[in-house]
């Protein structure tokens, strides 16, 4: 039977959302494993940079961020956005591990284009980088 984890940093977030929003996290907690089956609450949408986004109907104007597993049935409920929000991050941030402290990261992909094509253009200027003599491995 699927279920629905709800990830440590949403439950910060959770306390913020406001009354009728929070009733319809509750709502759409308790009718996940029921409905899975049934209609597939989750929707998997186009344009993520991850193919094991999801979505979940919250609202009419709000849906959850879930990460589905790639073995198993338990999700993970990220955060609830309004509805072109949760799709805007889906497209730009990508989940993954941290290798060196093992938890559970979601980086910004387009923000990160951003930075490295500006970095670029500045290492090409001025020709050399603060970090230059250090070996890769001491940054991992």
């Amino acid at each position: 039977m699927p279920q629905l984890a709800i990830a440590k940093d949403f439950l910060r977030t959770y306390a913020d959302l406001d009354k009728k929003l929070r009733k319809g996290v509750d709502n759409a907690l308790d009718k996940f494993a029921d409905t899975y089956y049934a209609g597939g609450q989750l929707e998997k949408p186009e344009g993520a940079c991850d193919p094991r986004w999801r979505t979940l109907r919250i609202n009419q104007g709000h849906r959850g961020v879930v990460l589905a597993p790639e073995i198993g049935d338990v999700y993970l409920l990220v955060t609830v956005l309004a509805h072109n929000e949760a799709y805007r991050y889906i497209r730009n941030r990508c989940p993954s591990v941290n290798q060196v402290l093992g938890v559970l990261e979601f980086r910004d992909e387009t923000a990160l284009d951003t930075m490295s094509n500006a970095l670029a253009s500045a290492v090409a200027a001025e020709g050399s980088t603060l970090f230059e003599g250090v070996p890769d491995k001491h940054f991992t």
